[in-house]
């Protein structure tokens, strides 16, 4: 049999049924392993991403509802002090990190396996109208070969 992956003769197979409607896809072990790292880290950034900024949002409100703590510190303290506004600043920080990352991860991908992933990922923090999208653009590309 034929992966339809990497097009390789092989007896080792993982069998990948996406939905109902589509024919089975067989995928050799190789294939489904190189591919499962950068998956994975996809997820995991993601998740960090929504994570990061979740957080924004809160401390966004705290610093609404709340005068801003640097106009109240004695002089020179300011630059030692961790204020909200130092911490909004640090959040954004890793915020761009992390988005740069998961572009560095999107980069080393095929169009289909960032599709795929992006669909992985988005059910995985149920994102379910997102994962509707992706699944539509799927079955598009599949449609169009």
């Amino acid at each position: 049999m034929m992966c339809s992956n990497c097009g390789k003769e092989t007896e080792n197979f993982l069998t990948i049924q996406r939905s109902l409607e589509s024919s089975p896809e067989l995928i050799c072990l190789t294939c489904q392993t190189a591919k499962l790292p950068e998956a994975t880290k996809l997820i995991e950034a993601d998740s960090q991403i929504e994570e990061l900024k979740e957080l924004k949002d809160r401390l966004q409100r705290l610093m609404r509802n709340s005068s801003p703590d640097s106009a109240n510190l004695p002089a020179g303290l300011g630059a030692v002090v961790f204020t909200p506004e130092k911490a909004m600043q640090s959040l954004n920080a890793f915020l761009e990190n992390s988005m740069k990352d998961r572009e560095n991860i999107l980069d080393t991908m095929t169009r289909d396996e960032q599709v795929q992933a992006q669909l992985d990922s988005a059910v995985e923090r149920e994102k379910y109208e997102e994962a509707e999208v992706l699944k539509r653009e799927m079955e598009r590309r599949r449609n169009t070969r």
